[in-house]
């Protein structure tokens, strides 16, 4: 489901911007350790474990019913355990770098999403590819320019952030 998949883009960057809140300078390595095998471990298990009830014990119809309770345990946690935060010197939002990289990915999958049905060959899954990575390239030249950047793209210079 497309709302779905909406959702889950927001949650990394949310629980990334979180972490600087809630743990210490010194607890945050850890954090974001235990939060990226969480996501490594429920990208391929959510499916399947999703299969195997919905093939054995449940009607298709109950997904709908498995998002509703998990929302509302993460709104109590978030609600008691996370302190309010605002940034007095928040930088603006870097609109241009949302865009380049929406649109660059967008073009990518869609290139992707195409191929199986036209072939590598064919124009429109080319210019699909080559346009993704025009504008995600875009992107990077944007983003190391950018004072107010989406992402810091020297983090990745730093080879333990790597």
């Amino acid at each position: 489901m497309p709302e779905e998949g909406v959702g889950g883009a927001f949650i990394t960057p949310i629980s990334l911007a979180v972490l600087p809140t809630i743990f210490s300078e010194s607890e945050r390595p850890r954090a974001v350790a235990i939060g990226g095998a969480g996501m490594f471990l429920g990208l391929p298990l959510g499916p399947l474990v999703a299969g195997w009830l919905l093939k054995t014990h449940f009607d298709c119809r109950s997904i709908l019913l498995i998002n509703g309770p998990i929302v509302m345990v993460a709104r109590m946690g978030v609600w008691l355990f996370v302190p309010e935060s605002r940034d007095p010197n928040a930088p603006r939002p870097d609109f241009v770098g949302a865009a380049l990289a929406i649109a660059g990915v967008t073009s990518l999958v869609y290139g992707v999403i195409e191929q199986p049905a036209r072939c590598w060959g064919h124009a429109l899954v080319l210019a699909s590819l080559l346009t993704g990575a025009f504008l995600l390239a875009g992107f990077s030249i944007w983003e190391l320019r950018s004072r107010s950047a989406l992402v810091d793209l020297r983090l990745f210079l730093n080879p333990s952030f790597s």
